[in-house]
């Protein structure tokens, strides 16, 4: 397993240099896998700018079986998919929800995450891409605001099959 976690600036490159950390550190994932990551990942990363505040970190776990992306910034507060998209916005989570095999957000401080199982591992289980399901998780701002990034834990806090 490999992990990388990189702190992004509050600023319009950090979109474009995470897709390049994805497109780096996503290791095992085909070409279409790769592209997909890397627009859930600016994504991810768009929402954090746009709704988020404070630091940004993305963390990018490349397993066995499977890459997880965590986009982390110091916000707190409910993440969920918009009730309508349209030209001014709403399609990120809608965008990662389609893509993804599982997403969803921990606690705390805002951190989302997704997660692609590798074709060849997904395959040898009898699925596809697409076999794991999520949906987000809708959080109350914690008490104690964390300054600090909890260790990466790779078990997800919603997922299911569907």
């Amino acid at each position: 397993m490999t992990d990388h976690t990189a702190a992004l600036p509050r600023a319009s490159g950090s979109v474009r240099a995470a897709r390049e950390l994805v497109a780096i550190h996503g290791v095992g994932l085909s070409v279409r896998q790769l592209d997909d990551a890397g627009l859930m990942a600016s994504e991810l990363v768009t929402n954090a700018l746009r709704h988020g505040r404070g630091a940004i970190t993305i963390q990018i776990t490349s397993g066995l079986d499977d890459v997880t992306v965590e986009v982390a910034d110091e916000g707190h507060g409910d993440v969920a998919i918009a009730p309508a998209s349209g030209a001014s916005g709403g399609w990120g989570l809608r965008l990662v929800d389609s893509l993804a095999d599982a997403w969803g957000a921990r606690r705390g401080r805002t951190r989302v995450w997704f997660c692609i199982l590798l074709e060849d591992r997904s395959a040898q289980r009898g699925g596809g891409p697409g076999t794991l399901r999520s949906t987000s998780v809708a959080y109350a701002p914690s008490a104690q605001p964390s300054r600090a990034l909890p260790p990466f834990q790779p078990a997800m806090d919603t997922r299911f099959t569907g």
